[in-house]
């Protein structure tokens, strides 16, 4: 017997001249063709992300040119978006400054240690929370959850009038 007679032969409904399809693309072949409202809607939806996106990094964008912008440059009106003379001194007299660097190390120590024993703290919390069954447990999850909806800026007053009092 030959190699072929081995295996068995699949026999297959569709057309000699047809390929094969898998369920998957037949369901794709099934799937609705866009629509011009749905196409509308997702322009519309990708220029709004757009419009956000150019609303977020902006800010970030004017900050970077103003920092090479030179200092007779920076106050001219009317206001030049891109600047004529681009330079890094600004960098190299911040840098120069020892004031800068130590503030500069003192931040990162802070946020490096502050981080840290942020996440300790939370993640023996998170454990106990939802490893253990203790009375005051409900209590505490929906405290939990009642911060963080609640948007940190809106106790910047209080936190104002607590840190003034000291």
């Amino acid at each position: 017997m030959g190699a072929t007679a081995d295996k068995p032969v699949a026999h297959d409904a569709h057309s000699p001249h047809e390929a094969p399809t898998t369920p998957v693309m037949q369901a794709a072949s099934r799937a609705p063709r866009p629509t011009a409202a749905r196409l509308a809607g997702r322009v519309a939806f990708y220029l709004l992300v757009g419009a956000v996106l150019v609303y977020t990094i902006f800010p970030f964008f004017w900050a970077f040119l103003s920092s090479i912008k030179p200092n007779n440059e920076l106050f001219a009106t009317p206001t030049r978006y891109w600047p004529e003379h681009p330079t890094l001194d600004n960098y190299r007299i911040v840098l120069e400054n020892d004031n800068f660097l130590m503030a500069l190390r003192n931040s990162a120590v802070v946020a490096i240690s502050v981080t840290t024993l942020s996440l300790a703290l939370g993640l023996l919390a998170a454990y106990s929370l939802g490893r253990f069954r203790f009375r005051g447990r409900s209590l505490v999850l929906y405290t939990v959850l009642a911060m963080t909806m609640f948007p940190q800026i809106a106790v910047l007053g209080a936190l104002f009038q607590m840190v003034n009092y000291f």
